[in-house]
């Protein structure tokens, strides 16, 4: 019993934890480039983890048969992340790498979260 309300749970976090990653997302895509904070990582592995990490919520939060329709919303609101960058007068510019590196992160990030709404069906089942 207790596991079918943690199931049912499951969705209504990811979809809050997607809207609160989305955000940070945005801010940090159209944030002054001297306002960032410094990062230890590369700078196309920030934005496929970024972007990982949103999709893998988006996939738990989502229904099934929604998961490409999902990606393909996250994959354009990177694009448009990457399109505002462009228009920004301090310093910021667009990058078809950060694209593709967004991109990529959609893709695992949506495979990552079918991968454990999956693991947790199952945990529910047992």
């Amino acid at each position: 019993m207790w596991r079918q309300k943690m199931l049912e749970l499951v969705p209504k976090l990811a979809l809050v934890g997607a809207i609160i990653c989305a955000l940070v997302i945005a801010v940090l895509s159209l944030l002054p480039g001297n306002d960032l904070p410094a990062a230890n990582l590369n700078d196309k592995l920030n934005h496929f983890i970024a972007y990982a990490v949103l999709m893998g919520l988006v996939a738990l939060a989502r229904r099934p048969a929604k998961l490409v329709a999902a990606m393909a919303l996250v994959i354009f609101y990177g694009l448009a992340m990457e399109g505002l960058q462009a228009l920004m007068p301090y310093g910021r510019s667009a990058s078809w790498l950060d694209a593709l590196a967004n991109s990529g992160g959609v893709l695992i990030g949506g495979a990552l979260g079918l991968f454990f709404e999956r693991l947790l069906t199952r945990f529910v089942a047992a």
